[in-house]
């Protein structure tokens, strides 16, 4: 998975109390900048229930970055939605973790996955294969 050492780890609810206060300020300035559409107080317990899951980042020197998704059933179409994401040094890690939650979203049957999210996301993830909706990058992943 790129650098050596790097792993993403999805994040069991036994442990997520655990690694709560590490990754909190990490999606923190997400979740400032979300406009009302999550708090921190709401990721914490949907996270905790299963309602939304949790990956880190790590390497050998600790945590890197935090990621929050939520799975989205609709009728005509499931996506694996990024609700937050932040750490330092995107550029080494980002790749590893889009994998990880492509991986994630296929075992689950996801069509797609998704990341609402400032203009820069844009930009960010189109070289990853993500395409533009309205102002929602996406990719599909298979699966129906």
């Amino acid at each position: 998975m790129g650098q050596a050492g790097l792993r993403v780890e999805p994040l069991h609810t036994a442990d997520f109390g655990t690694w709560w206060p590490l990754i909190a300020p990490l999606v923190a300035k997400a979740v400032e900048h979300a406009h009302g559409f999550t708090t921190l107080d709401e990721i914490a317990k949907a996270v905790a229930c299963a309602d939304m899951q949790a990956f880190a980042v790590v390497d050998g020197s600790g945590l890197r970055a935090a990621c929050i998704t939520e799975i989205k059933v609709r009728p005509a179409l499931k996506t694996l939605n990024v609700i937050a994401l932040g750490g330092d040094g995107m550029d080494e890690w980002l790749p590893a973790l889009l994998e990880v939650l492509e991986a994630f979203g296929r075992h689950l049957h996801c069509k797609r996955l998704m990341c609402v999210g400032r203009r820069g996301w844009v930009r960010a993830l189109q070289s990853h294969g993500w395409d533009e909706i309205f102002t929602t990058v996406s990719k599909d992943i298979g699966h129906g």
